[in-house]
């Protein structure tokens, strides 16, 4: 736990993090979405997204690209925020 979170949150995202690499986007959907969104890095955030988007589930994906969005802006990161809006937009 040297995240400071629970192995099983640190191990339930590393699976959503495979997933995702293998593009197995459903996989990582439903990984992700076990997570919980509270949980949600922006990296994170941004890949729920685009699973999100490969799978039909256009509400939760501009969703997250919506939360994406804020915690750049929130974290001063206005180009990557404008990145999130832009595919927001697509």
């Amino acid at each position: 736990m040297a995240s400071g979170r629970p192995a099983d949150l640190d191990a339930s995202l590393d699976r959503a993090r495979a997933s995702f690499e293998r593009r197995a986007w459903g996989d990582a959907r439903a990984a992700y979405q076990a997570v919980g969104p509270a949980s949600l890095d922006v990296d994170d955030r941004e890949r729920l997204a685009v699973a999100g988007y490969l799978t039909g589930a256009d509400d939760e994906s501009d969703a997250a690209w919506v939360r994406a969005h804020e915690l750049c802006l929130g974290r001063g990161d206005d180009r990557r925020a404008a990145g999130c809006a832009f595919w927001l937009g697509w």
